[in-house]
């Protein structure tokens, strides 16, 4: 969890675990081998997309090398089940951030903001963040939204014989971190995620932080807290609270600084 100070003034968030989600299903998909990957086309496919700058014959020696190793039900059974005990290990390691689209939905607050008595930040994500997003990979990041699937549809990742990159792979990534049931939809949640890498404050750009939030049932205390802050910043955000507007059900912004 994240501070007030650390936040606004230290420009820091935290990055929770993959573990504490909502979501049980969360970085624990089932994993399952994929028979297609033991057909010879399938395997030369893998290794091409693995040995770049090789030459077509080297590629296809090699491929059939390891067909050959894979037509053995043991070895098959042995190569993927390391691929699964790396996978799964990598998936409970990440640390995520969730965010919202629209603050004015209670259950989000209710869920994320202790019963609305916490507060919330407004980014804006025009300038990507700079952010490891997995060990020794720093890229420019923004969120990615969360997909949400059938409650009966569970979350399946087929390990292939051989690592992959690229679209196949942000595949699998996509099913064990950004990936919920249709029973949370309303969240509208988007993501940031950092591969293999766990819960921890992450700094981003100042000029990204627009806003900030007080809960409908923050006391007088938070609300007068997160107002100094905010005017102390190098440059000062406005601050807003979230209320009911009866009779909608969706909550309202006044502003307060």
């Amino acid at each position: 969890m994240t501070e007030p100070q650390e936040m606004i003034l230290g420009n820091r968030i935290w990055f929770g675990s993959i573990a504490s989600q909502d979501d049980i299903f969360e970085g624990s998909p089932h994993f399952v081998a994929d028979p297609n990957y033991l057909e010879l086309e399938a395997i030369t496919h893998l290794v091409s997309r693995n040995m770049v700058g090789a030459s077509a014959s080297e590629v296809d020696a090699f491929a059939r090398r390891m067909f050959a190793e894979l037509s053995d039900p043991g070895i098959f059974a042995e190569r993927t089940g390391l691929m699964i005990e790396r996978y799964s290990q990598l998936f409970r390691e990440s640390s995520i951030l969730s965010l919202f689209r629209d603050a004015r939905v209670q259950r989000n607050w209710s869920d994320y903001a202790t019963q609305g008595a916490g507060f919330g930040a407004v980014f804006d994500f025009r300038e990507p963040w700079p952010l490891e997003s997995a060990r020794g990979l720093d890229i420019l990041a923004v969120p990615f939204p969360v997909d949400y699937v059938p409650a009966d549809e569970p979350p399946i990742i087929r390990i292939r014989a051989a690592p992959v990159y690229g679209e196949e792979g942000f595949d699998d990534i996509k099913i064990a971190l950004l990936t919920k049931s249709d029973e949370w939809r309303s969240q509208g949640e988007e993501r940031l995620f950092r591969m293999g890498i766990g819960p921890g404050h992450v700094e981003f750009p100042a000029a990204s932080l627009r806003a900030m939030l007080v809960g409908y049932a923050a006391s007088k205390e938070t609300e007068e807290l997160v107002v100094g802050l905010c005017r102390n910043r190098q440059v000062p955000i406005p601050v807003f609270r979230v209320e009911p507007a009866p009779p909608s059900r969706r909550l309202a912004l006044r502003q307060l600084a």
